[in-house]
């Protein structure tokens, strides 16, 4: 175990490599990275921050400058150290564990169990000089090939035949490489053999290759002095390589540049003649077809004298049809409306006259089907301890669907109250909730009965401003002045929908909020934040009609009504309304 001059703690293993803990996170490399051996037995860090490690087979020096990379650049990487041997003058190899010291002339002491050898920094020079680089063979689907016989045309009949269409303008003096190499497209499966030398470690040179035209990156750092291309695609491409020694000194790359042509099916040739026998087909393919469709038009315009007299005839029996199916919804609104609360019983207990007592100030519906008939309705009805209760509601659906669902949850509804006389908020849902349940469980769905509604019961004591409520999914809002200023409350919603749900069996909350004169209480669905709309096309939102209520809080409730509706239709401009649109405001 040892500390380098970053505080870093490095810790040898028998057989598994040196770690570095570095903030908490351990590094681990392993002879892949360099180490001449996974048993590291001795660590120090020298003066100028380097950190050393005896293993089994030699010495390795990890420089300062590579010491604090990140984990990834560290684990990366495959020539991390500079390693010392038997070739490099340490011929004890075997470290002994623990057997290091370094004295206060900086040299490093180690231990071996052959032997003790000191190393001496200031004798330790770095090569400064880059290896020579040199492309020494070129080979075709791995074969050497004799290039200046192609030049001078004295290969055998066999080679010649095979290597014809290859071209070149001479060789090289030395190594025998073409020069200006023109490869045919079959002939594209090429091997460079390159080399590497340096007089102080020739062994330890190690080299970088691209292709340029084909690769993005330079390969990794290796040893390997061959390079095999195959398959390659027509262009022209150079190869370049480059060679760097044991001290991190590189060479300049040297490259070569050849050509493989394409095969005459890619030939410009080759295309313009198939170009212009494609526009010549397609001339003469639009000339028949010209003939066809005169023909066909002659015999088209027969036909739609003919059908003309029968689309006419079937547009009046279409139409027929519509009308008597609008008739049926409109018959079936007029229906739906007769179940809704009346105008007279929300007057006589949200609009204070000389013969009601106890009443609220005043009141607004806002209600916007998207068809003609709504899966939103409202409902209200006066309880048995005289208390006034009102509903709004959002039916599974809408249009004939939702209208038809509407009246059942109405008719819920009516039996929970003026049926079974509950008074209590969250029993009224509760007992609502088990009816929809069983008359729908045999629906003929998989299901057996999902649908139902979201919805808001608000019970009214205003003797004692007093507001009882329970809500499945749709929120309660009330806006209260508060020093002058609108103050927004919202009263949270059970989240359950009323029908069969996973939470079926947990019962309704029922919830008692202390009201005060002048408070104005809202219900509502979901289809006004749902709309989209405005000049992104987007949904209105809560948040946006929060505000809006809060700004408009002021004016009568005929007002506020005038200007949701207005706000409405604006945002939704030319767009088709998506929901049903139900909000119910009440002043205390």
């Amino acid at each position: 175990m040892a500390q380098d001059s970053s505080g870093n703690l490095w810790f040898g293993s028998q057989n598994g490599g040196v770690s570095r803990l570095k903030d908490g996170v351990f590094t681990n490399l392993y002879e892949t990275n360099g180490l001449t051996s996974s048993a590291v037995l001795a660590m120090v860090c020298d003066e100028k921050g380097n950190m050393w490690f005896g293993t089994r087979a030699g010495i390795n020096k990890l420089p300062k400058e590579k010491i604090n990379l990140s984990k990834h650049e560290l684990e990366s990487s495959i020539n991390l150290f500079t390693t010392y041997g038997i070739n490099e003058g340490f011929t004890g190899n075997n470290c002994v564990r623990n057997s290091v010291y370094m004295d206060n002339e900086h040299h490093i002491w180690w231990g071996t169990t052959k032997m003790l050898t000191v190393y001496n920094p200031m004798a330790d020079k770095k090569d400064t000089v880059a290896p020579t680089v040199q492309i020494n063979r070129m080979k075709l689907f791995f074969e050497d090939v004799d290039w200046n016989a192609i030049v001078n045309h004295t290969a055998s009949d066999s080679i010649s035949e095979k290597l014809s269409n290859i071209k070149l303008t001479g060789t090289t003096p030395w190594n025998n490489l073409p020069i200006n190499l023109i490869l045919p497209y079959n002939q594209n499966h090429i091997t460079f053999n390159y080399i590497g030398i340096n007089f102080k470690s020739q062994e330890k040179i190690k080299y970088q290759s691209i292709l340029e035209g084909l690769d993005d990156e330079w390969t990794p750092i290796t040893a390997e002095t061959e390079a095999v291309f195959n398959n390659l695609p027509n262009g022209t491409f150079t190869f370049k390589v480059k060679a760097v020694n044991k001290d991190g000194v590189w060479s300049q790359p040297i490259e070569y540049t050849f050509t493989v042509n394409p095969p005459w099916w890619k030939t410009w040739w080759f295309r313009t003649l198939v170009g212009l026998s494609i526009i010549g087909l397609i001339y003469f393919y639009i000339k028949y077809r010209e003939g066809v469709l005169k023909q066909r038009q002659q015999e088209l315009e027969q036909t739609v004298d003919e059908r003309t007299k029968e689309v006419v005839n079937q547009k009046h029996i279409v139409e027929e049809k519509q009308k008597e199916i609008l008739d049926s919804i409109n018959y079936a609104k007029r229906i739906q409306h007769s179940l809704l609360a009346s105008n007279q019983l929300l007057n006589t207990h949200l609009r204070p006259n000389n013969t009601q007592k106890n009443t609220a100030e005043d009141y607004f519906i806002l209600f916007k089907p998207k068809d003609i008939v709504s899966g939103d309705f409202y409902w209200a009805s006066t309880l048995q301890n005289n208390m006034f209760a009102v509903v709004t509601a959002d039916s599974t659906g809408h249009g004939v669907p939702g209208a038809i669902m509407s009246m059942l949850n109405i008719s819920a509804l009516n039996e929970a109250i003026n049926g079974r006389e509950i008074i209590d908020a969250g029993e009224i849902f509760n007992f609502t909730r088990t009816k929809i349940i069983s008359q729908l469980s045999n629906d003929g769905s998989a299901e057996g009965g999902k649908d139902g509604m979201d919805a808001s019961i608000t019970i009214y004591d205003f003797e004692n401003l007093k507001l009882h409520y329970a809500a499945a999914n749709n929120p309660i809002w009330i806006i209260r002045k508060e020093n002058d200023t609108n103050t927004f409350k919202e009263l949270v919603a059970d989240k359950m929908p009323i029908g069969k749900h996973d939470k079926d069996k947990t019962p309704f909350k029922s919830n008692t909020f202390d009201l005060q004169k002048g408070d104005i209480v809202y219900t509502l669905t979901d289809g006004y934040p749902d709309q989209f709309g405005g000049p992104k096309e987007k949904k209105f939102m809560y948040k946006q009609l929060k505000e809006i209520i809060v700004a408009n809080a002021n004016q009568t409730m005929e007002e506020q009504q005038v200007r949701l509706s207005r706000k409405f239709n604006n945002w939704k401009k030319d767009l088709e309304q998506v929901d049903d649109v139900l909000i119910i405001g009440i002043k205390i």
